[in-house]
């Protein structure tokens, strides 16, 4: 678990689109007081928040599907400071969020969840591993919400 707050680096085109970067940081200081943190690798955690187009190209160049997904995560280099990246679609964060019945901020905050448990070593590639994912988002959420730390973000 970080000493400090991590550094934490965001980046969108989408116009109209915003964020607090100071409720990110919030928020990866808040996941990383969890206990789950001891998992989770060191440094800076880079987010790219995305559009449908720009979601399907990177799915597509790094994963052989053409279609868009609502968040992908990327492995960084702890040795260099650098924990990893989370790509985080946010036209399907707000398509699915009132299916999921809460705010397109929560569903896009349980993106960034995700993705920060893949980074802690996570996966989801069998019924056994989903579970324990989705328990892990649960709890983490929760720990979020507890201390008062999920970001909100501007959607035009």
């Amino acid at each position: 678990m970080p000493a400090a707050p991590r550094n934490v680096e965001a980046v969108s085109d989408v116009p109209g689109f915003a964020w607090d970067d100071r409720a990110l940081v919030r928020m990866f200081a808040a996941l990383d007081e969890h206990p789950l943190a001891a998992r989770a690798p060191v440094g800076t955690i880079a987010l790219a928040f995305l559009d449908n187009r720009a979601s399907a190209a990177l799915h597509r160049d790094f994963f052989a599907d053409p279609a868009p997904t609502d968040v992908m995560t990327f492995p960084g280099e702890p040795d260099e400071d650098h924990a990893g990246d989370i790509a985080a679609d946010i036209e399907i964060a707000r398509d699915e969020a009132s299916a999921a019945r809460w705010s397109p901020d929560e569903e896009l905050t349980l993106y960034l969840v995700h993705g920060w448990l893949h980074l802690a070593g996570f996966r989801d590639d069998t019924p056994e591993t989903i579970a324990d994912m989705r328990a892990a988002e649960r709890d983490l959420l929760a720990h979020l919400r507890a201390r008062n730390a999920l970001p909100s973000f501007t959607w035009r």
